[in-house]
């Protein structure tokens, strides 16, 4: 565990690590190999369960949490329609800086 004293900079505190992967986990890219999707609790502790699907990689990786547009993204790209379609299919994860929410980019 990193110590903290009165000096430590605000910003040079990491908050949790999360279980699932971000879009700053990402990067430039990153290949993977998808394994399943599972339905799992993604609501942080604090709050009521939340059941999404998440995808799992064969590679030592946080899982994906799917929504619609990654579920969608995810069969075009390999080409599935099942979840065994899926497995042993390589992946590219990238951040998207043209993707926008409410007019915003996020």
């Amino acid at each position: 565990m990193n110590q903290l004293n009165d000096d430590t900079p605000l910003n040079a505190i990491k908050t949790s690590e999360g279980r699932f992967l971000k879009k700053e986990d990402c990067g430039a890219g990153i290949n993977l190999t998808c394994r399943t999707i599972k339905y799992e609790n993604v609501a942080p502790e604090s709050q009521p369960p939340e059941n999404k699907p998440v995808l799992y990689f064969m590679e030592e990786s946080k899982p994906c949490v799917l929504n619609q547009t990654r579920m969608d993204d995810l069969m075009e790209a390999v080409k599935a329609d099942t979840i065994g379609q899926i497995r042993g299919q390589l992946v590219q994860l990238y951040l998207d800086d043209k993707i926008k929410f409410g007019g915003k980019r996020v």
